[in-house]
C-alpha cells in the first residue's frame, strides 16, 4: 500500500468537508453565485483526486477486505451537488441560504 497517500486522502476529504460546513454555517457569506462555483470546481477537483486514490487502495486491498467497498453512489451524490452549484440560478442562491 506504499503507493497511496492516506494524508492525501484524509485532507481531499477534509477540502470537500470544509465547504459543506462553511455552506451550512456561513450560508449568508457564501451563497452568492461566484462563490457557489468555485465551491463546485474545488470539489470536483477534489473528486477526482479521492477517485483515484479509492481505486488505488481497492486496488491494493483487493483480496484482504472482506467487506464491499462501495463509493460509486456516494460520490455520485458528491458530485450531483457540485453540478447544482455550479449552475448560476436564483433558486440555487436562495436554496443554499435556507
Amino acid at each position: 500500500m506504499s503507493d497511496v497517500d492516506t494524508q492525501g486522502i484524509e485532507k481531499t476529504i477534509k477540502a470537500i468537508q470544509d465547504i459543506a460546513i462553511m455552506l451550512t454555517g456561513a450560508a449568508e457569506f457564501v451563497c452568492e453565485a461566484r462563490i457557489l462555483k468555485r465551491f463546485s470546481k474545488d470539489i470536483e477537483t477534489n473528486l477526482d483526486g479521492l477517485e483515484k486514490d479509492i481505486a488505488s487502495l481497492k486496488e491494493n486491498l483487493r483480496g484482504k477486505v472482506s467487506q464491499n467497498m462501495e463509493t460509486d453512489s456516494s460520490i455520485s451524490k458528491i458530485r450531483d451537488i457540485a453540478t447544482i452549484l455550479r449552475e448560476s440560478n436564483a433558486d440555487i442562491e436562495a436554496k443554499c441560504q435556507a
